[in-house]
């Protein structure tokens, strides 16, 4: 597998963003990381908002304050959550979307996941090209010494497969400047924590699935990969992209330190 490449939400414009996906067609797929803060807060979540709202054609994952961006963009409120999740796991349900494709749900099923968030999605305010794919399966919150993860290795593996830019062009984006409503009011229990597009491949995950702790955690990013490439396959697009130019990528961003600029 090609390792990603990761990019910091303040240290790209759009038009370099648009550069590698477009032009050099250098990505097949984005994650939109976690990350502290708020989606309607441009320091926090730089451009983000604007790939979200422009890469209709490309699959994008976006977890934690990425599911939220993409809530946010659509027009979904995004809300302080009855109390905040701090390190803790919750079970839960899903509705068979592929994302969790050979994935148990519910209530002692084994799918626990680990919550860090203060903000959510509120589920009634969920637009009708958003669908809810899965939400809290109990009130009940568990421990890490719940957790009898059999497989504690990280997705990506080491972290010294990440290639990581720096380029020093920085900017804010405000495009989307909304305030945070009160705190929400779920129906019963039941938290959202994962939407999906109707039309476009783009999916949000409210948990971590990344943590060591989150059961499945590894199935949901191949779920994502197949995604990704059944996508592209029905995409002319997808048969031009370069999908082992992060070699290229990674050399251009040492000969261009100061950033990657466009004419």
């Amino acid at each position: 597998a090609v390792p990603p490449v990761v990019v910091r939400n303040d240290e790209w414009a759009w038009r370099d963003v648009y550069n590698w996906v477009y032009k050099k067609r250098a990505f097949d797929n984005i994650v939109i990381s976690p990350g502290p803060g708020s989606p309607s807060c441009p320091t926090d979540i730089g451009v983000c908002l604007r790939i979200l709202c422009e890469c209709g054609d490309i699959p994008i994952l976006g977890v934690c304050l990425g599911h939220q961006a993409l809530g946010l963009v659509h027009g979904a409120k995004i809300v302080h959550a009855p109390e905040a999740i701090h390190g803790r796991l919750s079970e839960i349900e899903h509705n068979g979307c592929y994302l969790f494709n050979h994935i148990p749900s519910g209530i002692n099923s084994g799918f626990k996941v680990v919550r860090y968030h203060s903000l959510v999605i509120e589920a009634s305010s969920l637009p009708e090209d958003l669908v809810s794919i899965a939400w809290t399966a109990s009130p009940k919150m568990l421990s890490f010494l719940d957790s009898d993860q059999p497989d504690n290795t990280p997705f990506w593996g080491s972290l010294n497969n990440l290639s990581i830019t720096d380029p020093s062009e920085r900017i804010n984006n405000g495009e989307v400047p909304i305030t945070i409503n009160n705190t929400s009011k779920p129906d019963g229990h039941k938290i959202v924590m994962g939407i999906k597009h109707s039309s476009m491949p783009h999916y949000g995950v409210q948990f971590h699935p990344e943590s060591v702790a989150t059961h499945y955690g590894r199935q949901i990013f191949q779920n994502f990969k197949r995604i990704t490439t059944d996508f592209g396959s029905q995409s002319s697009l997808f048969q031009e992209r370069k999908v082992h130019s992060i070699g290229q990528f990674c050399r251009s961003m040492q000969l261009c330190p100061e950033g990657l600029v466009t004419h």
